[in-house]
């Protein structure tokens, strides 16, 4: 995962005709993978193999997109469905939060006593288990070696675990928040505000692992590095299989079902994220690279398929994230002025260093694994909920339980009545709800890219028979909206 993510983010950037877009894992794309993986074991097929075929398949699909200007398409991706992905996205960053830490707490649960005494730990077994036994309190699991498979025993709860783990995740989460915001105070000066600002998660994440490393009687789950690089495999994946699961012509021609799914996938996240990255809030002056992004994205598809690597796509949450960053603001000294964004450095090295310092880590395990996982955490709530405050949809969320004196002054709230505002977002949540329901369910994951499709024609069922041209234009429109208060909700 980790060279995967440095090579294909590495790549984009030096070549990519939007390279303010980080590409990396996302939700969508591991949950198809997974899924994929089932149905190899299912059909008896090599999983590795047949992924060849459909890396080949997805770049030949991307090329005919590319040559029948397929990426004009995206213009019926409006900011309905731009913003229900991204809510969505947004949304499961927080979730897999709070899963994580509820499988802390489970593991962990508040008692009023625990064990004082650390020989309380050891666990004895029957004779004939090989087990390796451990009473130290900062290894968690006792692992039993048995038929040549690793299994994990439960232990007795680790006092103040889950507790501690909460504050380090809410401690990561507001330092990092709060830190975002300091660019924009009245303290210090201009530069040393800015440094601030910038590096608000670094900050966040020193402080906190600083914070775990002093108390050292708390144990902690923290980051898993291997030791190694695993060689159980060759460097290239041979296309046509092995004795025992040969891949067959029909195999092939098959690989070009899932490669569709899967170039949806890739369609809408790179395309949705340039889309995201261009408007016209962000006053960039160079053009886009719709086409040109999507070819590179198909030929990594191939060759990450040929490495036996996992695919990677573009990773919305972490793309506005690094445009935030790369943004500068007007500054006033006339009081209750807010500072507005005045132009973002266009370049690639943000994205090149990004990629490559995420490929230099698998070198970095004696700093790695002191990072609590519970920092981790900290930093997907702080992702999440940073694109989250910059998305219309929340904003007409909002308006649904304020008065009408105090709804904001934007373009859709003049144009359009109030209830026909709500009743638009109202739609939208609907739909959000519709497709985390999709991606919750296992049985339909795996066509999670033909419902996200499904919201463009409720949009042009919206615009057809329900709202006029007028309203759906100031309701879905991409024009800036000069609202108090939200010039820093881009990012």
């Amino acid at each position: 995962m980790i060279i995967s993510t440095g090579l294909c983010g590495i790549v984009f950037a030096m070549f990519a005709g939007q390279p303010l877009i980080l590409i990396g894992a996302t939700g969508p794309m591991l949950v198809f993978e997974e899924n994929l993986f089932q149905f190899c074991k299912k059909v008896d097929v090599d999983f590795l193999t047949w992924r060849i075929w459909i890396g080949l398949w997805i770049l030949v699909i991307a090329l005919m997109v590319v040559a029948a200007e397929g990426s004009a398409l995206i213009h019926y991706f409006t900011r309905f469905t731009e913003e229900i992905f991204a809510t969505l996205i947004s949304i499961i960053f927080i979730y897999e939060t709070y899963k994580s830490l509820y499988y802390v707490m489970k593991e962990n649960p508040f008692e009023m006593e625990y064990c004082s005494n650390e020989s309380s730990l050891t666990v004895i077994y029957e004779d004939e288990y090989d087990v390796e036994v451990t009473t130290s309190p900062t290894e968690k699991h006792i692992k039993e070696v048995y038929n040549g498979d690793d299994k994990s025993y439960g232990h007795d709860p680790f006092p103040n675990t889950t507790l501690f783990s909460i504050i380090l995740t809410l401690g990561t989460f507001f330092v990092a928040y709060f830190l975002r915001g300091f660019k924009n105070s009245t303290f210090l000066g201009r530069s040393a505000r800015r440094i601030i600002g910038d590096f608000s998660i670094a900050i966040a994440i020193f402080l906190m692992v600083l914070l775990d490393f002093a108390i050292k009687n708390i144990y902690t789950d923290k980051l898993t590095v291997s030791s190694h690089l695993k060689n159980e495999r060759t460097m290239f994946i041979h296309p046509l299989g092995n004795e025992d699961q040969p891949i067959t012509v029909a195999i092939i021609f098959a690989a070009a079902i899932p490669a569709f799914m899967v170039f949806i996938l890739l369609y809408i996240e790179i395309l949705l994220t340039g889309v995201v990255v261009n408007k016209k809030e962000n006053k960039l002056k160079k053009g886009s690279g719709f086409h040109l992004d999507l070819l590179i994205m198909g030929a990594l598809s191939f060759i990450c398929g040929f490495l036996g690597l996992p695919w990677m796509c573009a990773a919305t949450v972490r793309t506005v994230s690094h445009v935030g960053s790369v943004s500068t603001f007007t500054h006033s000294s006339a009081p209750g002025v807010k500072p507005k964004l005045e132009n973002i450095k266009e370049q690639r090295v943000t994205g090149f260093m990004v990629s490559f310092l995420v490929g230099l880590s698998v070198f970095m395990k004696p700093i790695l694994i002191e990072v609590p996982l519970a920092v981790v955490y900290g930093v997907f709530i702080y992702l999440g909920f940073c694109s989250l405050s910059s998305l219309q949809f929340i904003s007409r969320l909002k308006i649904l339980f304020m008065p009408s004196k105090y709804h904001p002054d934007v373009s859709y709230v003049r144009m359009v009545k109030t209830w026909r505002i709500h009743m638009f977002t109202i739609i939208q949540f609907l739909c959000l709800v519709g497709l985390w329901v999709v991606k919750m369910s296992p049985n339909v994951a795996i066509g999670f890219p033909f419902f996200l499709m499904l919201l463009v024609p409720v949009r042009l069922f919206l615009k057809r028979f329900v709202y006029s041209e007028r309203e759906i234009n100031a309701l879905d429109s991409e024009e800036e909206e000069k609202e108090d208060g939200n010039s820093d909700e881009h990012f």
